[in-house]
């Protein structure tokens, strides 16, 4: 099918110095609405259960609109619009988070705050419940695709959304990155000094 992959698309456009949380929502949008008119059940934010694998990394972009490539996985009940959308920005964040010129106007940012800040701008009602709810079907979701324990992908996933953006130039992550392989042999030097002397 010819087309661009929506995903890229959306990384192409997070390397622009300028890239900010609005620029980040109304680049989001066009996703969302397609979300919301082509899979809803009754309500405009419930939406049926393969809606879980038409994130953008599933979806090709050409003149005719947004095409679904790939869409394996249905969930047995109706989802939320909130928490496919949570899910996409969560694995478009953790794909990004340490890239080189990408996402640098979030730098320092928690992966969780923004998701929240992101959704709520999107959704007024959006809480920190429906990050909760995220969290949990997330875990199930992930338990079955990689055959591992709901609990360890829940424990995973709930640390990750603490993650900050690094955005940072290779050159200072791997400056970083000895910087403390150094301070650790320093200590352990030091240890081992000070028990051989005594």
């Amino acid at each position: 099918m010819k087309g661009n992959n929506l995903l890229l698309l959306f990384e192409q456009k997070m390397k622009c110095k300028y890239f900010d949380n609005e620029q980040l929502i109304s680049m989001l949008k066009p996703w969302v609405e397609f979300l919301a008119e082509n899979n809803k059940i009754s309500a405009s934010t419930i939406l049926l259960g393969d809606s879980i694998d038409k994130m953008p990394w599933n979806i090709i972009k050409n003149t005719k609109g947004y095409n679904i490539i790939d869409n394996e996985w249905t969930w047995g009940t109706p989802l939320s619009l909130g928490y496919c959308v949570s899910r996409g920005i969560y694995h478009l964040l953790i794909r990004n988070k340490d890239k080189n010129g990408i996402l640098r106007n979030f730098k320092g940012k928690r992966i969780g705050k923004i998701i929240i800040d992101t959704c709520s701008s999107i959704f007024p009602d959006y809480t920190i419940k429906d990050l909760i709810n995220f969290i949990r079907t997330e875990s199930e979701f992930q338990s079955l695709v990689y055959a591992k324990s709901s609990k360890l992908s829940f424990i995973m996933i709930t640390i990750s959304l603490f993650w900050r953006i690094k955005s940072c130039p290779k050159k200072i992550l791997i400056n970083n990155f000895l910087k403390n392989i150094f301070n650790m042999l320093k200590k352990i030097l030091i240890k081992y000094f000070i028990r051989f002397k005594r």
